[in-house]
């Protein structure tokens, strides 16, 4: 949201960017987990009153004073009128001054009485009206906290955990394969079929045993197990080191490795993601031989390729020695370099 000209941390800011917050405002209205708009989790702070309209920003309660109090505003002669102009002191409390068409009567008496008590409670001040972030204890807006109520409704009360932070030693394309796949956004054949559109067979195309989900097809199914097979033991790793999607894409560190050799592992977990799903889609749509054999070839190709052109400890890196096991030359090297 920089480049719209806000910060990213605002608490209480100057009303006279409102033009900026009426935008986000009016575009919010988008409900949050308790059913919450946008547009109610900004509110004004009132301080001289000057940039506050009294009748129709709501700034006292939850409701806009032209709604509460429609017989009166009906006889105001300024709507627009700000809290400045309709609030003054006197022998030190707070009075209306007010401006009808012609004197409230009936009901409307009624109204003002009210009005004039809650007018009585209203203490300005010499600072400037500001605003207030109600979603955030602290009254500061953040991207983050409005990132998570966008993604709240959309993805479940867990959306937090779905972010995962940025390996360095990757190229975008591979990051956002698997921010899709921890979203279980990628087209496999069950979520495309719970869009509504038919298919011959909701069967994991490589195994044809079981329903193809985002977690089957890259950990469970046994032809992409023995792919992971594979890779730990050229990690010489324990088989059950990853037995799921969440071992296989998000887990911690599972073994001794220093900073920088984690970065390696992860971007080797993900590239091994990437590149199943890329062969499982040439089996779908060109009927490709599945070959575990040249998919690791791939892996281990594609992976050296990618960490060692990024990484700045590239020098460190021998083919030879990535071949032989990645986990040998990365173990005790203390330089960080993958998240970023």
């Amino acid at each position: 949201m920089g480049g719209g000209g806000l910060e990213s941390n605002v608490s209480c800011r100057n009303i006279s960017g409102r033009t900026v917050w009426k935008e986000i405002i009016k575009a919010g209205k988008i409900a949050d987990s308790t059913g919450a708009s946008f547009s109610s989790s900004i509110t004004k702070c009132l301080g001289n009153g000057v940039s506050i309209k009294f009748w129709n920003d709501i700034w006292f309660g939850s409701e806009r004073f032209s709604t509460l109090f429609h017989r009166l505003y009906m006889l105001e002669t300024n709507k627009d009128a700000s809290i400045a102009e309709r609030i003054t002191h006197s022998n030190g409390s707070s009075v209306g001054n007010w401006c009808w068409t012609r004197p409230p009567t009936g009901r409307a008496t009624n109204e003002i009485t009210e009005l004039n008590n809650i007018v009585s409670s209203v203490t300005l001040s010499d600072k400037q009206d500001s605003w207030k972030y109600n979603l955030d204890p602290t009254g500061i807006f953040t991207t983050k906290s409005l990132t998570l109520l966008i993604n709240t409704p959309r993805l479940g009360s867990n959306a937090l955990s779905l972010s995962i932070p940025r390996n360095k030693l990757l190229p975008q394309k591979v990051y956002i394969f698997i921010w899709r796949a921890i979203q279980k956004k990628i087209p496999v054949r069950l979520e495309i079929d719970k869009r509504g559109i038919d298919l011959d067979s909701t069967l994991c195309p490589l195994c044809e045993l079981n329903i193809e989900t985002t977690e089957h097809i890259l950990s469970s199914c046994p032809k992409t197990a023995l792919i992971w097979k594979l890779i730990l033991d050229w990690w010489a790793q324990d088989y059950s080191l990853i037995s799921n999607l969440n071992d296989a894409i998000i887990n911690k560190q599972p073994f001794a490795l220093s900073n920088f050799g984690f970065s390696i592992w992860q971007a080797t977990k993900w590239i091994t993601c990437y590149i199943i799903w890329k062969h499982r889609n040439l089996k779908v749509f060109s009927k490709k031989t599945w070959s575990p054999g040249s998919i690791i070839s791939e892996i281990q190709t594609q992976s050296y390729s990618w960490i060692s052109k990024r990484s700045r400890k590239k020098k460190s890196i021998e083919w030879h020695q990535w071949l032989i096991n990645p986990s040998f030359f990365v173990a005790d090297t203390p330089h960080r370099v993958g998240f970023g």
